[in-house]
């Protein structure tokens, strides 16, 4: 692990070159999974995987924008080793170095949300509003409320995964999502030296 680069020396990487060649090869498996769920209406695998994919594009542009992100004074989550940061930690670090664009806080909190309405079906995704790092708060909630049982249960608008065309519109919207932030983490790597 390294610690911090040396001044005036090559810069240091805490990933390797190993380690992005993996999370490349497992963001292509994962999609392929994700497909491969969709197309089976198994929903909250498909939205699972998407959620991997996202984790996977977001370490391996933090891993290769390091020192960058050093130098902003944005290496700094709760734990050092980036391979044990989470998707929210990813994602804060994102938004925070401006790849991926978000609204203050402020506004985040003044965009309304649709609550369920008295013994109706809410539809949980019309609330979507804002930048590409907003959406991506989005997709890291679902991922949350499908993989782990508390945040499932905390959030009264989740998705219901025996709806097949609620499902399809909400993996199509997570997807669409997704390829925004690739396409903007994509533009950042661009703007690396060498």
């Amino acid at each position: 692990m390294q610690s911090d680069n040396e001044p005036g020396g090559p810069p240091t990487f805490t990933m390797t070159v190993v380690q992005f060649k993996e999370l490349t090869e497992l963001a292509v498996n994962l999609h392929t999974e994700a497909e491969r769920c969709r197309d089976c209406g198994q929903w909250a695998a498909a939205l699972f995987f998407l959620g991997g994919i996202a984790e996977a594009a977001l370490l391996s542009t933090t891993g290769v924008c390091e020192p960058e992100l050093r130098t902003a004074g944005l290496w700094n989550p709760p734990k050092g080793d980036p391979t044990k940061w989470t998707l929210g930690n990813l994602g804060n670090i994102a938004r925070n170095a401006g790849w991926l664009p978000a609204q203050s806080p402020s506004a985040a909190q003044e965009i309304p949300r649709q609550r369920p309405a008295q013994g109706g079906e809410a539809d949980t995704f019309t609330c979507l509003d804002g930048e590409t790092g907003d959406a991506l708060r989005f997709v890291e909630g679902l991922r949350n409320m499908i993989a782990h049982p508390g945040a499932y249960v905390r959030e009264p608008l989740r998705p219901d995964t025996t709806n097949d065309e609620h499902m399809r519109q909400t993996y199509g919207l997570m997807d669409g999502i997704l390829a925004d932030v690739f396409d903007r983490l994509t533009t950042q790597m661009q703007t690396l030296p060498g």
